[in-house]
């Protein structure tokens, strides 16, 4: 599955976003472009890099040895499973709005409930849009259904 450089309908990286996900060997095109992502990717584990010069080569290499392209399937996958997923992505903003909360230092006063109180109430029309979320994940086992009995 070649992620070649371009557009396709809407950004250059949606094909990328999803050959993570279609059960191949995901070869990456040979460019300066960076997704978010690609800290996290290991070529020769969840990838391969082709260019105009290699990509042939790699294609043979690759069928002529099956361990090396069932690894780098299960490599895509683990990409797409913990990267990729809702979850994936999920985590990756937690991460990043943990890093600029720490960096601004908004920990002074969000973590300290007398201090945020008190912003709080001296902040006129402090609290007349805030809006509380919860999230909460739940896993829900799949269950083979019985087999059935007569007819």
């Amino acid at each position: 599955l070649l992620n070649l450089p371009g557009k396709t309908t809407g950004s250059y990286s949606r094909n990328l976003n999803h050959l993570w996900a279609t059960g191949g060997v995901v070869l990456l095109w040979d460019e300066p472009i960076v997704e978010w992502y690609y800290p996290l990717l290991q070529t020769g584990v969840t990838h391969l890099v082709v260019n105009r010069s290699t990509a042939a080569a790699v294609v043979d290499r690759l069928e002529a040895n099956p361990a090396e392209y069932k690894r780098l399937v299960a490599g895509a996958a683990q990409i797409d499973k913990h990267v990729m997923s809702p979850e994936g992505i999920a985590e990756y903003f937690f991460h990043v709005l943990e890093a600029i909360r720490h960096h601004v230092r908004y920990d002074l006063v969000l973590d300290d409930r007398k201090d945020l109180l008190e912003l709080l109430e001296n902040t006129p029309g402090a609290c007349e849009r805030l809006v509380e979320w919860k999230v909460s994940s739940r896993m829900v086992e799949m269950r083979k259904p019985a087999p059935s009995r007569g007819g």
